[in-house]
């Protein structure tokens, strides 16, 4: 809970200095992905979470065309 309160954080601090920056958008995103990987892998032992792949495509899809309108809007 510790590391995902300060990924939140550092990423509103980092986004504060210059928010349309490209960088300042990006290496917060991908700090909060390495964290959730060490989480994830940190607690192997809990039980897997089915998920519907209908869900992760609907999810996937809308990832990539807000992203798209992200970077148009930069």
């Amino acid at each position: 809970m510790v590391l995902k309160l300060a990924a939140v954080f550092s990423t509103v601090i980092i986004q504060e200095k210059d928010p349309w920056n490209f960088t300042y958008t990006a290496v917060p995103l991908i700090s909060s992905v390495f964290v959730g990987l060490i989480i994830r892998f940190y607690n192997r032992k809990r039980r897997m979470v089915s998920v519907k792949i209908n869900n992760i495509v609907v999810a996937t899809s809308l990832l990539v065309v807000g992203c798209y309108f992200f970077v148009a809007g930069l």
